[in-house]
C-alpha cells in the first residue's frame, strides 16, 4: 500500500493511500483511502506549550474486491464473488516523540459498511435425480458502527519506521507495521 501525507497550511495535512487495481490468483483487489487531520492544540489557549501534540482527524477508506469462483468444483456460470467495505472514522490525537520515538493514542468513532455478493449460477448433485441450480445464491449488507480508543508507538530508524498498535472497539484489531519517509 502507497501512502502520501501532503502538509498544507497551519497545521493541516491531507493524506493519499492506494492499492493499485492487483491480481492475487483468482482475485482482484483495490483500495483508495483519503484524510485530512489538523493540528488543534494551536487554537486552544493555554495549551500551545504544552509538550505532546493533539490533532483532530477525519478519513475514509474503500476497498472492493472480486474473486473468480469458476473452479469452484460446481457446474455454472459467471461464477465470483463481489464484495466491498467502506470506512469511516474521525478521531482525535495525542501524541509525544521522545528521539526516535512516538508514542500515540487517539478517541474516536468510527463505521464500517460491507457489501458481499455470489454471483453467477452454481449447480448442485449435477446429473442426479436431485440436482438443483442456484442463481445468484448470495448477497448481504453488514453495517457497524462503534466507538474506538487507540494506543501504539512508532519508531523511527533513519528513514524507516516500525510501529504498532492496538484499536479497542466493538471489533478489537492490532496493527504492525513497516515503512519509509522522505522528506
Amino acid at each position: 500500500m502507497a501512502q502520501v501525507g501532503i502538509g498544507l497550511i497551519k497545521g493541516t495535512d491531507l493524506m493519499f493511500r492506494i492499492v493499485p487495481k492487483s491480481k492475487l490468483g483468482n482475485t482482484e483487489v483495490n483500495l483508495i483511502g483519503f484524510g485530512l487531520r489538523h493540528d488543534i492544540k494551536q487554537h486552544i489557549p493555554g495549551i500551545k506549550m504544552l509538550p505532546f501534540d493533539l490533532s483532530v482527524m477525519a478519513g475514509f477508506t474503500s476497498f472492493k474486491g472480486v474473486t473468480d469462483l469458476s473452479g469452484s468444483g460446481f457446474a455454472g456460470a459467471n461464477q465470483e464473488a463481489e464484495y466491498k467495505f467502506n470506512a469511516f472514522l474521525l478521531q482525535a490525537l495525542v501524541s509525544k516523540k521522545l528521539a526516535f520515538v512516538t508514542f500515540f493514542g487517539g478517541f474516536g468513532y468510527n463505521g464500517v459498511k460491507t457489501t458481499a455478493d455470489m454471483k453467477g449460477t452454481y449447480t448442485f448433485f449435477e446429473g442426479q435425480a436431485a440436482e438443483f441450480t442456484l442463481s445468484n445464491p448470495y448477497s448481504a449488507t453488514f453495517k457497524n458502527n462503534s466507538m474506538r480508543m487507540d494506543v501504539g508507538m512508532r519508531i523511527n530508524i533513519l528513514a524507516f519506521y516500525l510501529y504498532g498498535a492496538y484499536s479497542l472497539q466493538e471489533y478489537s484489531a492490532v496493527t504492525a507495521g513497516l515503512g519509509f519517509t522522505f522528506r
